[in-house]
């Protein structure tokens, strides 16, 4: 994050999507796709990789980024013939999850 907050520019946005490090997201984002049905190569996502949303928010904090508005959970539904995915915002957090930062 520090990173980031560093060669954005003051005013600039930070839009972000993660997956949250819960028993729910490893099964949906995991075992689903990369075992199940094979949506995704086995190996794309590692569990421990995961960040919850108060992790995030604190080192968003301490890089000085100030989020714009709340943390959006997203619903992954499945894919669309063309490979685009089919989804939409919830305030459930659970699984994956979008958000936006600007840097003071």
């Amino acid at each position: 994050m520090r990173e980031i907050a560093r060669v954005l520019k003051p005013g600039g946005i930070f839009c972000y999507d993660t997956i949250n490090r819960t028993l729910l997201a490893r099964i949906v984002m995991i075992w689903i796709p990369e075992y199940l049905t094979g949506m995704v190569a086995r190996g794309t996502h590692h569990h421990h990789q995961f960040i919850k949303p108060a992790e995030l928010a604190r080192h968003l904090d301490a890089a000085g980024l100030t989020p714009l508005a709340k943390q959006r959970g997203l619903t992954i539904l499945g894919k669309k013939r063309d490979g685009n995915l089919i989804m939409f915002t919830t305030a459930d957090l659970s699984s994956t999850y979008i958000g936006a930062a600007v840097r003071s």
